[in-house]
């Protein structure tokens, strides 16, 4: 995958999974955020990602994350796509235990609404989805570290939401050494990219491709 902008030379090349961009200008860091913020809502932005042959939307493909304390898999966008996957998985597996189902809840509204003060009606073909959350089925959080609780998410929502490239910002601020290999490690191997965005440089853990655009807006590439 490639990130492509008009401040850079050349297209900036995201390899085993990551790349760091630092931006010590903080007029310009601000203004790459708010680029990808719009790209995100579907607005105009002037970063282009070239994944291939393929056209890749940002709006559909993308996200980027400023806040890595309130991370949760009950993200809407995790539960609807695990809806989506439970459902193919009834329809694969356990088509006729639903209609079973189904028919035993429509007995039971049925033998609830001769009891009802007023004539009542229900809808008797519920749908999957609305019976997960009907019955507010959702992913466990589970208490790991800081580090694996993030890769928790990205995972989730790359599986579920379908996002292929994550926009981090300022995230290397809160890792130690440790962490930070574990993230390398984890994303050389992963389904999706990440662009780390930072306004200060950092060690390089597995010589990762590093973007500088300094205060002065020069362009430097970390050897």
């Amino acid at each position: 995958m490639k990130i492509c902008h008009y401040d850079f030379s050349k297209p900036f090349d995201i390899c085993n999974g990551v790349g760091v961009l630092v931006v010590e200008n903080v007029n310009k860091f601000v203004q790459y955020c708010n680029d990808f913020v719009a790209q995100q809502n579907g607005e105009d932005g002037c970063f282009i990602i070239d994944d291939g042959d393929k056209a890749f939307s940002f709006k559909k493909n993308g996200c980027i994350l400023f806040d890595f304390f309130g991370l949760s898999l009950c993200d809407k966008k995790i539960i609807s796509g695990l809806y989506d996957q439970m459902k193919s998985v009834v329809d694969d597996e356990y088509l006729q235990e639903y209609y079973e189902l189904r028919g035993r809840m429509s007995e039971f509204c049925d033998m609830l609404s001769v009891d009802s003060p007023i004539a009542v009606e229900y809808d008797a073909d519920l749908c999957v989805q609305d019976f997960l959350k009907a019955m507010k089925v959702k992913p466990i959080d589970n208490k790991n570290s800081f580090a694996e609780n993030i890769l928790d998410y990205l995972d989730a929502q790359s599986r579920f939401a379908g996002t292929k490239l994550y926009v981090l910002v300022n995230l290397l601020a809160f890792l130690d050494d440790k962490d930070y290999a574990l993230l390398m490690t984890h994303f050389a191997y992963a389904p999706y990219s990440v662009l780390l965005l930072e306004r200060k440089q950092c060690d390089r853990v597995d010589n990762e491709p590093m973007l500088i655009i300094d205060n002065d807006l020069c362009e430097i590439v970390a050897q």
